[in-house]
């Protein structure tokens, strides 16, 4: 890395809306992160212009949300992809699902923040067995191959 170089770390998310706890989170942290000396891009799907800020960059990127899990983590795969040839992202950190793939697919080091799974009780049987599998995939696949994972 050069000299003067600051770091540069990229937040990967479903999206930065108003109304949403991890994207309250994401801001936080990537506010704190550029006071400490690091630049900070964060990739999301859906933005509203709430986290809009002279601070860190947010860049929408192309990536749907389908009713069915293998069809989001396809288009979330090709996403991540196309972003692996951001060269200056040091560190990516990833925020929500679909992109917890992450940890398998970029070339530089990964952190997972896994903000947990929303309680199902009360949702129809579909919902609940697409967040089945989702936390089935998470813990199984995902987690297990990323840098670190961190538990809110």
């Amino acid at each position: 890395m050069e000299e003067n170089k600051k770091p540069h770390v990229g937040f990967i998310t479903e999206r930065m809306l108003r109304g949403f706890g991890v994207d309250v989170v994401i801001d936080r942290t990537a506010k704190e992160l550029v006071k400490n000396g690091f630049n900070v891009t964060v990739f999301c799907i859906n933005t509203d212009g709430t986290y809009d800020n002279n601070f860190y960059s947010i860049v929408q990127i192309c990536s749907g949300l389908h009713h069915n899990p293998l069809k989001t983590e396809r288009s979330a795969r090709k996403a991540l992809k196309r972003l692996n040839s951001e060269d200056d992202i040091d560190i990516w950190i990833s925020e929500t699902y679909p992109f917890f793939m992450a940890s398998r697919i970029m070339h530089k080091p990964v952190i997972v923040v896994d903000h947990g799974i929303v309680l199902t009780k009360g949702l129809n049987m579909i919902r609940r067995i697409i967040f089945a599998y989702i936390k089935f995939m998470q813990n199984y696949f995902y987690f297990t191959h990323a840098a670190k994972v961190i538990n809110i």
